[in-house]
């Protein structure tokens, strides 16, 4: 079992990014981010749609 933590990327007026790293443990709020990123998350406000792509 996977766990997917995210951190907050790039944030502009249309779109908002937020990089994606599964982790083969629970993550808790108290662990650190992990530096790895296994995809990246784009949502873009005008057409409300998300795009995955690889790092």
């Amino acid at each position: 079992m996977t766990s997917t933590t995210w951190r907050s990327g790039r944030r502009g007026g249309s779109a908002a990014t937020v990089n994606l790293s599964a982790t083969s443990e629970p993550w808790r709020l108290s662990h650190p981010l992990p530096q790895r990123v296994d995809r990246i998350a784009v949502y873009d406000v005008a057409e409300a749609t998300w795009r995955l792509t690889k790092p």
